[in-house]
């Protein structure tokens, strides 16, 4: 190797590590110079470097051996994880079986948001003639879920289920009222008494859907029989309960 080409990398050597030679035009004396570096300083710098690379490559190497380690360890792993997975899934899959077998052997009704029936409608100051014989009609609900019309005065049972009724009058002589399922009279609400006392009828029933209610005033003496006080009422309790197709009355 030529002298000027050594001593231009012998430069650049020094300088990237950090020293900074002073060279003077004479070239001979500089060669000279960098030679004498050479053998005191950068000998050391390229061992040191060396070494230092050296050894950040064989952290690699063995970093590089830690992950195919780790891979290989995973690859014969993969197939055990695979098995757990799959037994889990048919564990799960069959405990839901279970529970939805469990729940459809209770046979529970559905939530109640989802079969919520009611309606409350009464009169104001209307009365009805004690002599009269028909269905009574009230005012439009106040609360109504659409399965009271008030223009023929019936509730029509949306769904089977458990059904509770509430009548209250207040006859201002005497009063026969029937509360009718499908027409047939089921209980009935009768007072002689008058002077406005109430008079409260409560009755809990099963109906089926389509199955009617309304009340039908009988006939009674007198001419002003309900006056500013009769109120019907009704609601679904639990639907599906077939427990009897029978009225369960309480006063």
């Amino acid at each position: 190797m030529s002298a000027k080409i050594f001593t231009t990398l012998m430069t650049v050597m020094l300088l990237s590590a950090g020293l900074s030679p002073e060279v003077d035009a004479n070239e001979d004396k500089t060669a000279g110079w960098m030679t004498d570096v050479v053998s005191e300083t950068g000998t050391g710098l390229v061992l040191q470097w060396y070494n230092t690379f050296s050894a950040q490559l064989n952290e690699l190497d063995q970093r590089l051996d830690d992950v195919e380690s780790s891979i290989s360890y995973a690859e014969q792993l993969a197939p055990t994880l695979q098995q757990v997975m799959d037994d889990s899934l048919v564990n799960v899959t069959t405990k839901l079986a279970d529970a939805n077998t469990l729940l459809g052997s209770m046979n529970l009704p559905p939530p109640p948001n989802d079969t919520f029936v009611a309606f409350a409608t009464g009169e104001g100051s209307v009365s009805y003639d004690a002599s009269s014989t028909d269905t009574i009609k009230l005012q439009p609900p106040v609360v109504n879920t659409q399965h009271y019309d008030h223009d023929t005065g019936t509730f029509t049972a949306p769904r089977d289920g458990l059904y509770w009724f509430l009548l209250r009058a207040t006859p201002a002589s005497s009063i026969h009222i029937d509360m009718l399922r499908n027409g047939v009279d089921q209980l009935t609400q009768s007072s002689n008494s008058g002077y406005y006392d109430v008079k409260l009828r409560t009755a809990i029933t099963f109906l089926a859907a389509g199955d009617t209610v309304a009340l039908f005033s009988a006939g009674s003496s007198g001419t002003k029989t309900l006056n500013s006080g009769l109120f019907f009422s009704g609601m679904l309790l639990s639907a599906n309960n077939k427990l009897t197709p029978d009225f369960l009355v309480a006063s």
